[in-house]
């Protein structure tokens, strides 16, 4: 039902002058998505804004959202589902490979609020994973990330705040999981389901 929808992405999607030639040959899975899904939103109507910010840069995420309030007013919602798959044992990682996992979760997420906090928005999603449930080995920084999701959209409700986590398992048609090739068939969630 959204009139309007923006789209912040650390790497910028193909010029729209490119699209057509992208559909066509069929060479990044990642980018026909994107476009196709695009699209068909426009089909139906909804005007898709997008924007290149890294959710990490305070200073980026600030000149996007005022961008977007000077053209369309206030920022009703935010759905918050930037984020780096974590890999391996925390002994073995650098700072800056742990901090390329994290960041985007913690940085990403104080960076909206502050920015959004005297707007009151309607709605702040945060896409958060089961990993907080579970956990899963070599993922401690995956799992430390969106447990901090996790705890700062309580404390954001406490403040009044419509904040929510979703903890989503990984999804077999597109995110995360498909990116880094990871199986459905080895994960807990589906252990847990095909017990039953």
């Amino acid at each position: 039902g959204a009139a309007s929808i923006c789209l912040i992405a650390r790497h910028a999607l193909p010029d729209r002058s490119k699209w057509e030639s992208i559909l066509v040959k069929n060479r990044s899975r990642r980018n026909v998505n994107c476009i196709n899904t695009i699209l068909a939103m426009e089909e139906r109507g909804v005007k898709v804004v997008i924007k290149h910010a890294d959710v990490c840069c305070y200073d980026e995420m600030k000149t996007a959202f005022n961008e977007l309030k000077k053209e369309f007013g206030r920022i009703c919602g935010v759905i918050h589902c930037a984020g780096v798959a974590g890999d391996g044992f925390l002994y073995n990682k650098s700072t800056e490979a742990f901090s390329e996992v994290i960041n985007p979760k913690i940085l990403g997420t104080a960076a909206i609020y502050e920015l959004l906090k005297n707007d009151k928005p309607d709605f702040l999603i945060l896409f958060s994973s089961m990993q907080t449930l579970f956990g899963g080995s070599g993922q401690g920084d995956y799992t430390a990330a969106n447990a901090f999701l996790d705890a700062y959209a309580e404390y954001l409700r406490a403040k009044g705040v419509n904040a929510k986590t979703i903890n989503w398992p990984g999804w077999s048609e597109t995110g995360m999981a498909v990116d880094y090739g990871v199986s459905d068939a080895v994960t807990l969630f589906r252990s847990l389901t095909t017990k039953k």
